[in-house]
């Protein structure tokens, strides 16, 4: 994006809106016309023959850019304009009728981020003993909840006594994030170190309660000759 101007000549985006949906009849005539109804959303067959139907709508983009770039650091500093970043970001929303039975889930990943920064080593001076430094940093998160739809119960006269209405069946979360750095020693040893961590958890609200819940932490080191 916009190449000539400094600030963002590394600036790439992309991104996608994806539709997809799908139905199935049974003991339809063989003579029912369907060149007239190719569109499927909003435009069903014949409700009372459909056996499922389903929607799904995902919107999907990603970006690249050192952020950096166009500001004028002296000479020590330099590499922060190297500064790496990386974005990606997704939601998916989906609706499915199986048979009278309505269920929709959502399905959020954001963020989805990763920062890398290397040539440290010209920052502090160290070249003379230190090569080829690199630092990143990832961070992930994912939210998914899926619900069902209940039915108005109506009394015996007809009238709605219970609205119908969206309820949530089970949530679910996911956080990752991790650093690791490398580093060359005198060009004869190389070093690398990394640190990590993730929770994902599971929440049953018919059971009032969280049904999964992890922790996990984990470090490693490794020296090469």
């Amino acid at each position: 994006i916009l190449p000539s101007v400094q600030p963002t000549r590394s600036l790439s985006l992309s991104g996608n809106y994806q539709i997809d949906d799908g139905d199935t009849y049974e003991n339809l005539h063989s003579s029912y016309s369907t060149f007239d109804k190719l569109w499927i959303r909003d435009n069903l067959l014949d409700e009372k023959a459909m056996t499922r139907y389903n929607s799904n709508n995902t919107i999907r983009s990603s970006g690249r850019w050192n952020v950096l770039e166009g500001i004028p650091f002296p000479s020590r500093l330099e590499p922060m304009k190297r500064l790496s970043t990386s974005a990606n970001f997704s939601e998916s929303k989906a609706f499915t009728n199986a048979t009278g039975t309505k269920t929709r889930s959502y399905v959020l990943a954001w963020p989805d981020l990763l920062l890398s920064l290397s040539d440290l080593e010209k920052m502090f001076g160290g070249e003379r003993y230190v090569s080829d430094t690199r630092i990143n940093y990832k961070r992930y998160s994912k939210f998914d909840l899926n619900e069902r739809y209940a039915e108005p119960e109506k009394a015996i006269t007809g009238e709605i006594t219970t609205p119908g209405l969206w309820k949530p069946q089970v949530e679910s979360r996911v956080f990752n994030q991790n650093v690791d750095s490398s580093l060359s020693l005198f060009r004869n040893y190389s070093l690398s170190l990394s640190y990590g961590e993730s929770l994902n958890t599971s929440y049953d609200y018919a059971q009032k309660k969280t049904t999964s819940l992890t922790k996990n932490r984990n470090y490693s080191a490794q020296v090469g000759f």
